[in-house]
């Protein structure tokens, strides 16, 4: 099935080829004319419309704003997002059980704080988000409902997928490397200036064993776009991206019981490779997105566009949960182990429609955004637990768990639809050069309804959400400026009956300067965030603990460009966070049915999880004549894996290193990531258990642009 698969991609790739003009020239419509442009991207971002939604200049923008532009993600070569977004100062990036991206922004985790979008639209939770046909990534740090509605609370992450351009060119990329990686894509260009037409298609292919026993993983990915010039002042773009995706989860190694503390305290000295999942695991996904985006420009100082998106996901999957290592009653220590089984299908839909108008009051120059958006989220799923299944000797693993003797029992259930209707407004204001303002806000009504037997749910929501932001250059390279705003989120679906919204509001004051025309970048934070009233789901999925959370820190970024061809980048956070009010319910044993049995514990004046409190990341390369070579490093101080504190990850420092050649159209790299072989640990099953970070990795690659 997967050589069929691998053949069909092929023949994709060559049918296209037949339609493509050996052309190096990139043409644009500006106007009534067709011209040709310039390609040649800055290592140093320059602009971003994360924050406004408006192409404007970072150094204009009163709020923290993260660039990840694509030379940096090839000369790294980052295969997924998580890879990517490590390289913004205040995003500690983790693992979901080894099948989906996790990471923390300022404290926060992104699945419950956190805004995925792609080209400016929400997207559901899914798989590791690759990079494959992503052009660039913005994250803009603190709130933003003032522009995207319930749940960015600390970040929103928009990735910015590769659009059609008027230019003929057929470039794959093919990585091979340590633990079966193998991992091919293509990126295929085709235009007609003559009838205003492009068309781009991006190709993946990855299969790859991983370097921890039984985690093989498979992706295939196809994302066609369209791009058609109507006249000189509307554009029509078409995109549409399918993927199928096969990941076996990972919770990793246990952690041992201490009988003196009664707590899971320290790691079980055993091969960081080994797998106590059972062979009944795996974690698949369909995912389909469909977007069509309509821009006019009405008059030189009038735009209207609208967004049409679709997002459908299919998730089956089934996990095996690690426990912790108990002693038996052999004097051995055995792994304890559940399951959870999930049946997830997700279907999105919505719409967004807005007016860009720039005008003049006196003096005074505005940038006006008012749009509309309404989006409908239906879910149907089920999610069921196996509380135990046979234990395995912790030295001896040998599996004894069969399929069908597994005791599985229904858990959470849902046939639910979650309806918005939400208008905003953002206002850029000129005073002058030196003064600008931003005040925004949106309006959401959202209403909630779970249809599931034994766990309906019907409540509403109505929130507005401002953001004010100032700024001011003393000079022509600095700016100051300081922003306030706010963001919240209706609590999981998971939470039954009707409670609020949980909130979040933040403070932020920075500098940012430009100097060399933007060939030296330094920018410079300090925020206050606050999250209140947390709906944390009880283990049975009805109470809710209540919580409160506060995190405050300086993040600092330098980029810089010193000779042509020589590129440095440095991020720098501080974290200082805080459980100010927070009580979990824990599992602390089974009942003689083998049920769970929980109990409440206070966790207040706790430090979040995975939340260190310095993180630093360090990259440069330089290019002599095509010879190319590069390295970096990122320290990690320690961190908590579980809301009690009580197992600490130790800091880590890893450093990574490439080196490659480029002639002609051809590019070959040797990528080491992980050069000093550290042993580290990441993200694994709540307070039980940690999952080994990657080893050192060697991976070569292959550029070639064919025309």
């Amino acid at each position: 099935m997967e050589k069929n698969r691998f053949s069909l991609l092929m023949l994709l790739m060559i049918t296209q080829i037949h339609f493509l003009a050996a052309q190096e020239k990139i043409y644009d419509v500006r106007g009534d004319s067709i011209i040709v442009t310039a390609l040649r991207e800055r290592p140093i971002p320059e602009f971003s419309t994360i924050a406004t939604k408006l192409d404007v200049p970072l150094e204009q923008i009163p709020l923290s704003v993260g660039i990840v532009n694509q030379t940096l993600i090839s000369n790294q070569n980052d295969f997924i997002l998580g890879d990517a977004l490590k390289n913004v100062s205040g995003i500690n990036t983790q693992t979901g059980f080894g099948v989906h991206d996790y990471f923390i922004i300022r404290g926060l985790n992104s699945l419950d704080n956190g805004l995925i979008l792609t080209d400016g639209t929400i997207e559901p939770e899914v798989t590791y988000y690759n990079l494959y046909n992503v052009d660039r990534i913005e994250v803009l740090k603190g709130p933003g409902a003032f522009l995207y509605g319930s749940n960015p609370m600390s970040g929103t992450v928009n990735l910015v997928r590769k659009q059609p351009v008027f230019r003929n060119f057929l470039h794959v990329h093919s990585t091979l490397g340590q633990f079966g990686t193998q991992r091919y894509s293509a990126d295929i260009g085709a235009g007609n200036p003559n009838r205003k037409l492009a068309a781009r298609v991006n190709i993946l292919w990855e299969n790859a064993d991983n370097y921890r026993d039984d985690k093989e993983n498979r992706i295939l990915a196809v994302n066609p776009a369209i791009t058609w010039y109507v006249n000189p002042k509307t554009t029509v773009l078409l995109n549409a991206e399918l993927i199928e995706s096969r990941y076996k989860p990972d919770s990793g190694l246990p952690l041992m019981y201490n009988p003196v503390n009664h707590a899971f305290d320290r790691l079980a000295d055993v091969a960081r490779t080994v797998s106590y999942q059972t062979p009944y695991d795996f974690s698949d996904q369909k995912i389909m997105r469909v977007k069509l985006h309509v821009e006019t420009k009405i008059s030189r100082y009038l735009m209207f566009q609208t967004r049409l998106y679709r997002t459908d996901l299919d998730w089956d999957s089934r996990g095996t949960l690690i426990n912790g290592a108990v002693p038996a009653g052999t004097g051995n220590m055995i792994v304890m182990r559940s399951m959870s089984m999930l049946e997830d299908i997700r279907k999105l839909t919505g719409q967004q429609t807005e007016l860009i108008w720039s005008f003049s009051t006196g003096p005074v120059r505005h940038q006006l955004l008012t749009g509309f958006e309404w989006n409908v989220f239906g879910e149907d799923y089920r999610y069921d637990i196996a509380p135990s299944i046979p234990a395995l000797d912790l030295v001896n693993p040998v599996e004894t768990a069969v399929k069908h003797e597994i005791m599985v029992y229904p858990y959470l259930r849902g046939d639910a639809s979650n309806r918005v209707l939400a208008p905003y407004i953002l206002d850029q204001i000129s005073l002058t050069d030196r003064y600008q303002l931003i005040a925004g806000m949106r309006y959401d009504r959202i209403h909630f309804e779970n249809r599931a037997p034994g766990y309906e749910t019907d409540r509403s929501f109505s929130h507005a959400c401002p953001l004010f932001g100032f700024r001011w250059s003393p000079v022509r390279e600095v700016s100051l400026y300081a922003s306030a705003g706010t963001a919240y989120a209706p609590p999981s679906s998971q939470v039954i009956g009707d409670v609020d919204a949980e909130r979040s509001i933040q403070t932020e004051f920075g500098f940012k300067q430009r100097f060399f025309d933007s060939r030296l970048n330094l920018d410079l934070c300090y925020y206050d965030l606050k999250k209140d009233n947390i709906a944390i789901p009880g283990m049975d999925g009805f109470s809710r603990l209540p919580g409160d959370q506060r995190s405050k820190g300086i993040e600092a970024e330098f980029q810089a460009e010193p000779v042509m061809d020589w590129f440095v980048f440095v991020s720098y956070a501080w974290t200082d966070a805080e459980l100010t009010r927070f009580n979990e319910q824990v599992t602390v044993g089974q009942d003689a049915y083998g049920m769970p049995v929980t109990m409440v514990f206070d966790r207040s004046g706790k430090r979040p999880v995975f939340a260190p409190e310095n993180l630093l990341n360090i990259w440069t390369t330089k290019e002599w004549r095509g010879l190319g070579a590069g390295g970096g490093l990122r320290y990690t101080s320690g961190q908590f894996i579980d809301e009690d504190n009580i197992y600490e990850i130790d800091p880590s420092l890893v450093w990574d290193a490439i080196l490659y050649y480029k002639v002609k159209k051809v590019k070959i790299s040797l990528l080491v990531r992980n050069l000093t072989d550290e042993d580290y640990d990441m993200r694994g099953f709540g307070n039980t258990a940690v999952i080994p970070a990657r080893p050192r990795t060697i991976l070569g690659k292959l550029d070639i642009t064919l025309f």
